[in-house]
């Protein structure tokens, strides 16, 4: 769910590409030691992240230096890099040889690593800012959905299909495009935050009572009362039945149900609304 996945995942294939190639040139007992500096020291290229980002047609030139500026803040977080190599790390333990073929499924590979790693540190940072900025977080992607096909939608929503990541790169294109220069930057610096946030181990919210529990579940009952009132009974049952089995049903009743599950949810206001949206963060943190 987070919107800078796309742009990790073209970074680390130049990245890796370069990190990759060398590995030939390094002894077995300095393997890891010298390839963590090459990659270390690649990640810091504007040439890498002219790279990356060529490959992103954006109707703003600004746009395309937001973009930059933001993996730069990124990656120049020694504890963001430190950390995903030690996600990359499993990746290393075996033979690579300079076959293309081979080279081509490690960055594959790495590059998924990528987009999964930096969106469930990103939905974990979430967890530790503040009520307003989640709630801004679940309408982003929503916005972010409305670019979407049915296909992708419940891919991304349910998480029960396999998700195109080039697909994940044009709707996030479309998304950016789609936003004025200042947007783009306020949403970015969003991602960044929650990122740093979890990085750095900011203070989680309040201990979550069973009273608080309660009450939450009351304030989802109220909003799921409210859609209701204006829903008609077949609009209910479909809902109600594509939620508690999505898989059963059509791409497009799935992206239906998620989207209007998200339209209460980020209609709900109160400390017991961001409960909720607080237990639906923890509920997809891998």
């Amino acid at each position: 769910m987070s919107i800078c996945s796309a742009d990790v995942k073209h970074l680390l294939v130049a990245l890796l590409f370069i990190v990759f190639t060398t590995y030939n040139s390094y002894a077995a007992g300095t393997f890891e030691d010298q390839v963590y500096k090459e990659f270390k020291s690649s990640i810091n290229s504007d040439e890498v992240y002219d790279g990356a980002l060529n490959s992103f047609h954006f109707k703003s030139e600004v746009k395309r230096q937001l973009l930059k500026e933001h993996l730069k803040l990124l990656f120049s977080n020694d504890a963001l890099v430190d950390e995903f190599w030690l996600e990359l790390k499993s990746l290393l333990g075996r033979p690579i040889t300079n076959n293309p073929n081979d080279i081509n499924l490690i960055v594959k590979n790495s590059a998924l690593v990528a987009m999964s790693y930096v969106e469930n540190l990103s939905t974990k940072g979430m967890l530790r800012l503040s009520a307003n900025e989640r709630k801004e977080y679940f309408m982003q992607t929503y916005e972010i959905t409305n670019f979407m096909d049915d296909r992708t939608c419940a891919a991304f929503q349910f998480g029960n299909d396999f998700i195109d990541p080039l697909k994940i790169r044009e709707v996030l294109i479309d998304y950016y495009n789609s936003l004025s220069d200042a947007e783009v930057r306020h949403k970015l610096a969003l991602v960044r935050k929650a990122v740093f946030a979890e990085l750095d181990k900011y203070p989680m919210p309040k201990i979550i009572t069973s009273n608080d529990l309660y009450l939450a579940d009351q304030a989802m009952s109220s909003a799921l009362e409210n859609w209701a009132a204006t829903a008609s009974k077949e609009e209910i049952q479909n809902f109600v039945l594509v939620l508690s089995n999505p898989s059963a049903y059509s791409y497009r009743d799935q992206c239906h149900a998620a989207k209007t599950f998200l339209e209460i949810v980020i209609g709900m206001d109160g400390a017991y609304a961001d409960i909720n949206r607080i237990q639906i963060l923890q509920s997809i943190i891998r």
